[in-house]
């Protein structure tokens, strides 16, 4: 097959396989089996093309092992989309021109590269999930400067954090809003989604300690989080996982909450931050 990306995207349907049977000029009928077959290969010549050429790198045994790991989990996403969607009364064959192989080329390395550094396993399926659910959900109308996007974001975040991106954007289920987030790291993780858009508070906040204790009800899940959720998959994740990152946000019904200041008292605790302009010309000239 010509290249890896461009025969899997070039044959999703809204509905499942059916499109595999007239784009391959096969008899109708086809079994769910063997359409699997054939978008495995298409799957497995594309990614194997592209890890190939990553592999003539010196790539320890390790990573490897984690690249691959990630095309597993990104494999049986796909065909676990595709066997609920299956349906052989209806169908659409997508083509993924030309002009997108390298698009789908450096996507297909971003992906393999963040995937081969991750030191937490967990990470890896959920960046599997992303990718294997993103190709079958959106086929031609693939949109590869947020894939890049979103890629980069994972590999940013601790898993932890993923969790906390679901916890946020269902509210944290039935914990009551009123308590506290009390301990400093998992405060301090909380704060840092806020910069990447997950949630957001009541009005302008001017914080000077991010490890202040968070108080459940002012933390406003974000139209991008509902987004990211369904697109990682986040679903997926045990409740295991979600137990745990609960029962490590200390929650008490008593906290100290990050101080609500007006921009002029911030600017008071944060004047020692700003460098005059002669201390700046007198450090360039300094290093000229």
């Amino acid at each position: 097959m010509r290249n890896a990306l461009t025969q899997l995207t070039g044959n999703l349907t809204d509905v499942g396989f059916t499109a595999l049977v007239s784009a391959y000029n096969l008899p109708a009928g086809l079994s769910l089996a063997a359409a699997q077959a054939l978008v495995r290969g298409g799957m497995q010549g594309v990614m194997q093309n592209c890890y190939d050429d990553i592999r003539t790198r010196v790539l320890s045994n390790r990573e490897i092992e984690k690249h691959d790991h990630f095309f597993d989990v990104a494999e049986r996403t796909y065909f676990e989309l595709a066997a609920q969607n299956y349906d052989t009364s209806a169908g659409q064959t997508y083509v993924l021109g030309d002009e997108y192989i390298e698009q789908v080329r450096e996507i297909a390395e971003h992906a393999s590269i963040v995937a081969m550094r991750e030191s937490q396993a967990k990470k890896i399926e959920v960046l599997g999930w992303y990718y294997g659910g993103e190709f079958f959900r959106n086929g031609p109308n693939l949109n590869f400067d947020e894939m890049h996007q979103i890629v980069s974001m994972v590999s940013a975040l601790t898993f932890r954090q993923i969790v906390l991106i679901r916890l946020i954007d269902e509210g944290f289920n039935d914990l009551d809003e009123k308590l506290f987030v009390t301990e400093p790291t998992m405060c301090v993780e909380i704060n840092r989604l806020k910069d990447y858009g997950i949630w957001q508070t009541e009005g302008a906040t001017f914080g000077i300690n991010e490890s202040w204790h968070i108080q459940l009800k002012t933390i406003i899940p974000t139209i991008y989080s509902e987004k990211v959720c369904k697109a990682l998959m986040l679903d997926k994740i045990s409740e295991e996982d979600i137990k745990r990152t609960i029962d490590g946000m200390e929650l008490k019904s008593e906290g100290s909450p990050m101080k609500m200041l007006k921009e002029d008292e911030y600017r008071k605790h944060t004047e020692w931050q700003v460098a005059s302009e002669e201390d700046v010309r007198g450090i360039v000239e300094k290093y000229q």
